[in-house]
């Protein structure tokens, strides 16, 4: 299974359907902000949730979330 963080925008979106087409069913996308994308990938980093691959695109995390 593939986690997938990804802005809102429009060239993020379509990484969201590339990410679609390429892994089907086995995906799961979290549409972000640049309010939100650090706590959403903390909180996730945090969680007991278990994912093949993670994936961030269109969109950074801060330095201290990257570490």
């Amino acid at each position: 299974m593939i986690k997938l963080f990804t802005h809102t925008d429009l060239d993020g979106v379509s990484c969201e359907i590339l990410g679609r087409i390429a892994f089907g069913e086995d995906i799961d996308v979290v549409r972000c902000g640049y309010g939100n994308i650090d706590d959403k990938v903390e909180e996730f980093i945090n969680s007991d949730e278990e994912y093949d691959k993670l994936f961030i695109t269109d969109i950074s995390v801060n330095k201290e979330i990257a570490d």
